[in-house]
């Protein structure tokens, strides 16, 4: 096992099999690129900024932990300042995801185990999932962290809209996942949930 540390690295290309130890205060300026398995450690009181996001492409893998009292901090596709209203300013990039695909770009696998995470997708991508063209996808919630994701306008009010509405609730209660296929069946239930609502 190969272990980094923040001081000692380039963190925009982060490579399959090392396990990364942010241990200090860290801004990366360009997007940062997960190859393979990659595992990345958020020490209690440290910071890393990605305001461009990562990119987690289809069939690589990010897992994310925290230390004991998870305060270890990722801003991904923010550099974690608000607005006037108290949203997140989202800085990655046209279409991408905060954390998972680029524009037309399928997520790979995101496990989120510690630490506090804060994710804004840019136009049309998401939090944490694909870059526009391809739908949230990809992506789940492991055994603890705190998140914060906060997906594009277009998939953000069209989830939340479905949600509300009772048509869907997603696969569990942290699981979401839009770009699987969809059966026959379920596809007359999200219609018939539809019609009861309208009462068409």
């Amino acid at each position: 096992m190969t272990f980094k540390q923040t001081a000692d690295i380039s963190l925009t290309a982060l490579s399959d099999g090392v396990w990364y130890v942010v241990n200090a205060d860290t801004a990366v300026s360009g997007r940062i690129t997960v190859s393979g398995t990659v595992n990345l450690i958020l020490c209690d009181g440290a910071t890393l900024t990605a305001p461009a996001g990562v990119n987690v492409a289809e069939g690589n893998t990010l897992r994310i932990w925290g230390q004991t009292a998870g305060s270890g901090t990722l801003y991904a596709g923010t550099d974690g300042t608000k607005d006037a209203n108290g949203a997140y300013t989202v800085t990655c990039g046209w279409h991408n995801a905060g954390i998972g695909g680029n524009i037309n770009e399928t997520c790979g696998t995101v496990e989120i185990n510690g630490g506090t995470v804060c994710a804004s997708g840019d136009d049309s991508g998401s939090a944490i999932g694909g870059g526009d063209g391809v739908g949230i996808g990809g992506g789940n919630c492991g055994a603890g962290g705190t998140v914060t994701a906060i997906g594009a306008p277009n998939d953000a009010k069209a989830i939340s809209w479905a949600y509300a509405m009772g048509i869907t609730k997603g696969e569990s209660a942290t699981t979401f996942s839009p770009t699987d296929d969809c059966t026959r069946l379920e596809f007359v239930f999200f219609l018939y949930k539809y019609h009861l609502h309208y009462e068409l």
